[in-house]
């Protein structure tokens, strides 16, 4: 199924899925249009850490099953995992999530996918060493109290 660009019960059920997957996020409102016409679906949780990455992907391979290659592809991307970790001049490096969308700046912290991100480049988050959790507001003043090393901007298409 094609990359939809909205979250709307129409676009979900035109290509005839046999299995919807969403997140938390996701409205119950299209949910709901989704179930009605007999389609399952399968909340996954959102991915905090690592081992939420990896448990998300043993599960769905379960769903569709293909426990076997899930295990095989978990075991892959630990090997990977390990490598993009090991000692390296980028270890040190303190990173600060940061985004400013016109209504003032924001992060990512403890908790977040961007912390899951961060943490296998090998690298700090700059927001959870500060103690900050989830997607909280960041302003100039926090941000040069943080020192980070530099930033990682999220494009916005």
């Amino acid at each position: 199924m094609p990359l939809q660009e909205s979250f709307e019960a129409e676009a979900i059920l035109a290509p005839e899925p046999d299995l919807v997957l969403v997140h938390g996020y996701q409205t119950g409102s299209t949910i709901d249009r989704v179930l009605e016409r007999g389609v399952p679906v399968v909340v996954m949780p959102v991915v905090a850490s690592w081992k939420d990455c990896l448990a998300g992907i043993e599960t769905l391979a379960r769903l569709v099953d293909e426990a076997e290659r899930g295990a095989e592809l978990v075991a892959g991307l630990e090997e990977r995992r390990r490598a993009l970790q090991a000692e390296s001049a980028r270890s040190g490096l303190r990173v600060l999530p940061y985004g400013n969308y016109g209504a003032g700046g924001s992060t990512a912290g403890a908790g977040t996918t961007w912390q899951v991100m961060i943490e296998l480049a090998g690298m700090r988050n700059a927001a959870t060493e500060a103690g900050l959790v989830g997607h909280p507001a960041i302003d100039f003043e926090q941000i040069l109290a943080i020192q980070p090393d530099f930033f990682l901007i999220g494009e916005n298409d």
